[in-house]
């Protein structure tokens, strides 16, 4: 092998390896900013009230949610089932969901039971937090009466405002 094929590897050889750690340093670099939030589509940060407001949607879109049912047998009071209200009093308006629950919604990195967010779905940024929303879940039971059960519900929103 004479000299000038042997420089023309070596300057191959570096090519090769300035452009695989550049690659590294750019999947680096959107690791960080998915782990902080950052939303590459709208290149910005979602404030902590676009994250509720897309949690409040996300309830309300999927209102009712299933709820369970209990009944006193003896001492004890016992689940005797889950299901969906049959006769829900849906929300007519995010107005009414936020003005009928108060301080219903808060950011958080954990779900109940100590469920966290999962260091894969930070780095991918397809989970940047949890909103906690506490809310009434209005129906009418077999007598016609309005029942009212206060609920939980961890909706996950991915970086760029997803409910997922």
């Amino acid at each position: 092998m004479n000299k000038k094929t042997a420089h023309v590897k070596k300057y191959i050889l570096y090519i090769v390896l300035i452009t695989f750690c550049l690659l590294l340093i750019y999947a680096g670099g959107r690791m960080v900013l998915n782990y902080t939030g950052y939303c590459f589509k709208q290149g910005r940060y979602l404030n902590d009230e676009e994250k509720i407001d897309t949690a409040i949607n996300y309830i309300l879109g999927t209102y009712p949610p299933a709820i369970d049912y209990y009944e006193k047998q003896g001492n004890k009071v016992v689940k005797i089932g889950r299901t969906r209200p049959r006769t829900p009093l849906y929300y007519e308006s995010k107005d009414e969901f936020i003005a009928l629950n108060t301080n219903c919604c808060e950011l958080t990195m954990i779900a109940r039971e100590n469920y966290g967010i999962r260091l894969s779905s930070r780095l991918f940024g397809t989970v940047s937090t949890f909103v906690h929303v506490s809310y009434l879940v209005r129906y009418f039971d077999k007598d016609g009466s309005l029942r009212k059960r206060k609920i939980e519900s961890y909706v996950p929103i991915s970086n760029c405002g997803k409910a997922l």
